[in-house]
């Protein structure tokens, strides 16, 4: 059964991020992000993906199906995860990759630089 636990709070009027992240049976950890992640929120994301790290965790993966904005701090936050994860042996995914996302990916020629399931 998964555990779930809250890493962030949504502010009102579509700023803000809320990050609600779970684990899985076999140990993988999901963070399910809601809202904007820009250079006011990705701190957060880095303290909820550095505490996955410092757990263990060997595989995460970011659902990103409930995001309504990135920007280059959003982006370099998800690229910080992918290299913590590769430097450990764990493997880093994204999912629910919306258009704009793909588009900021791929303005940042990142588009494939991340596994997505």
């Amino acid at each position: 059964m998964a555990r779930a636990s809250r890493f962030g709070a949504k502010t009102g009027g579509g700023e803000g991020l809320e990050i609600v992240g779970s684990v899985g049976a076999e140990g993988a950890v999901s963070l399910r992000l809601d809202g904007t992640l820009d250079y006011r929120s990705a701190p957060r994301l880095l303290q909820a993906l550095r505490r996955c790290m410092r757990r263990g965790a060997e595989e995460v993966v970011v659902d990103l199906s409930g995001l309504e904005a990135i920007d280059s701090a959003g982006i370099a936050t998800l690229v910080e995860g992918l290299r913590w994860s590769r430097r450990g042996g764990g493997r880093f995914a994204l999912t629910g990759v919306g258009i704009r996302v793909r588009d900021a990916l791929a303005l940042a020629g990142l588009e494939e630089a991340f596994p997505v399931v």
